[in-house]
């Protein structure tokens, strides 16, 4: 927690960074990493015509980086008709083939699974499986803050300041996610922070902060005063960080799953999110 509240307390002293103009994301990556250099991001993030050997194999290696064996996690996919569809896994395997199957469905318009360990109790509603029309106005459950253990990631979500919700980023709105998003990881790293794991989401970019911290109200107020500090410092006219996901129990896009909001066009195209870096053992950065 140290750690959090000096990144909070430095960034009320700082002033607006300046834009680093010599950064830009590189199309090549090595193990996974984000690089820095001086090309255009690679049209491969904009794919989405892969094979189902591939998705699988992709949201699986999500799994392995993220979850550890025996954790409960809570899967959930919301349609476009708002329908919500929701399992609770504690079987890897199985989590990453109902990832998968969901995905393959048009009509889904989001994969999302639960970042940090849920209570196993939570295994009962449906256990190992999906059940359909999940969401409590169908009589359903899904998970609460109350309902996970611990926190044990920190996430950080980069998305335009400007896009009208229900559509797809454009390829400039991307871009300048990314930007921001290695901006605000060179920013922490030269305050002691660890490594993170980034992804894009298939219209932003994430930064998976390991940590180790209760599921209490001081860790969630600690979370949300430090994403509104890097909000109040870097967020402009083009990208914001996100405030609104400080809570213990937020979903998070299923890496390897394509993001399917509005139309498919060629302006503002479906994608298929990726895990682009995966550095270091578990750490904390509390």
């Amino acid at each position: 927690m140290e750690r959090i509240e000096r990144t909070i307390e430095g960034a009320g002293r700082c002033e607006h960074p300046a834009p680093q103009e010599n950064l830009r994301p590189s199309d090549t990556k090595t193990e996974g990493e984000i690089h820095y250099g001086t090309k255009k991001p690679s049209a491969k993030e904009e794919k989405t015509d892969v094979s189902a050997e591939s998705v699988r194999s992709h949201i699986f290696d999500a799994v392995r980086t993220l979850f550890v064996p025996s954790q409960v996690v809570e899967l959930r996919a919301i349609f476009k008709n708002g329908r919500v569809d929701s399992g609770y896994f504690d079987d890897l395997s199985l989590l990453a083939d109902a990832a998968a199957t969901l995905d393959s469905f048009p009509s889904v318009s989001g994969v999302y699974w639960t970042l940090n360990p849920v209570n196993p109790d939570c295994l009962h509603r449906a256990k190992n499986h999906v059940r359909e029309w999940a969401s409590k106005n169908k009589g359903g459950s899904t998970t609460s803050d109350r309902e996970i253990l611990e926190r044990r990631f920190i996430l950080l979500d980069f998305d335009g300041a400007n896009r009208p919700a229900g559509i797809s980023a454009t390829r400039e709105e991307l871009r300048a996610a990314r930007g921001k998003a290695l901006h605000v990881a060179e920013f922490l790293a030269a305050r002691d922070w660890d490594s993170p794991i980034a992804a894009m989401s298939g219209n932003g970019y994430h930064l998976l902060y390991r940590t180790k911290l209760p599921n209490d109200q001081r860790s969630a107020e600690l979370v949300k005063k430090l994403l509104a500090s890097l909000s109040l410092l870097f967020d402009d006219d083009e990208v914001k960080v996100d405030t609104s996901v400080f809570n213990a129990s937020r979903i998070c896009k299923v890496y390897g799953t394509t993001a399917r909001k509005g139309d498919n066009t060629p302006e503002r195209p479906h994608r298929r999110s990726v895990l682009l870096k995966i550095r270091g053992e578990c750490h904390d950065n509390g």
